[in-house]
């Protein structure tokens, strides 16, 4: 499937989703299907769900990742105990 195409929607009540949907939703499937823990948060910008993984050990992960729905970037901290604090940075978006 080309960037320009739609991807299938399946997993998703709403129908049609965008590539970048499409790629989250099927890392999703990939990593529950290797049975590793997973939480979803909401975006901060947009408020859609967003999933990553559970640190395996140690204090947390941080990142900055965009959301696969409204591609704005935002800060990350996962806690090995699966909390999410995720924080918009307008000043970064696109």
């Amino acid at each position: 499937m080309g960037d320009d195409q739609v991807g299938s929607g399946r997993g998703v009540g709403r129908g049609i989703v965008s590539p970048a949907q499409q790629k989250q939703l099927d890392w999703v499937e990939q990593q529950m299907a290797i049975g590793n823990e997973l939480v979803d948060y909401a975006c901060p910008d947009c408020g859609e769900p967003n999933f990553c993984l559970v640190p395996a050990s140690g204090d947390s992960f941080t990142s900055q990742v965009y959301c696969p729905h409204c591609q704005d970037l935002h800060y990350r901290e996962v806690t090995v105990d699966g909390k999410v604090k995720a924080v918009s940075q307008p000043w970064l978006a696109n």
